[in-house]
């Protein structure tokens, strides 16, 4: 349990806003259809220009003047595709809290 804890808490979830997704289209509960309408509208915003911040965030950090292609080349050449996408979690819990409420 101890080495699968995040994995669980991950699972649980995205099983309970599965859960929620379907039941938001089949109840007259107008908040929890706007909530998750709003909710995954943001999510899935957010992970189609999460890498793009990634790159921009590591060229503001680096003080590099390098262009936009070559800072995706470096980042995937020295940690790969996960390079693009650490701290993805974050951002992914954030945008479905903020995405309900908003």
């Amino acid at each position: 349990w101890k080495r699968n804890s995040k994995k669980a808490v991950l699972f649980a979830f995205c099983c309970s806003l599965l859960y929620a997704s379907y039941r938001s289209t089949t109840t007259d509960f107008e908040p929890l259809r706007i909530g998750m309408t709003g909710s995954l509208t943001l999510l899935s915003a957010e992970m189609t220009f999460y890498f793009v911040d990634t790159i921009n965030m590591r060229s503001k950090v680096l003080n590099t003047n390098k262009n936009f292609f070559s800072m995706l080349a470096d980042i995937i050449k020295y940690e790969g595709l996960r390079g693009l996408t650490k701290g993805i979690q974050a951002s992914f819990y954030g945008s479905i809290i903020y995405g309900f409420t908003y």
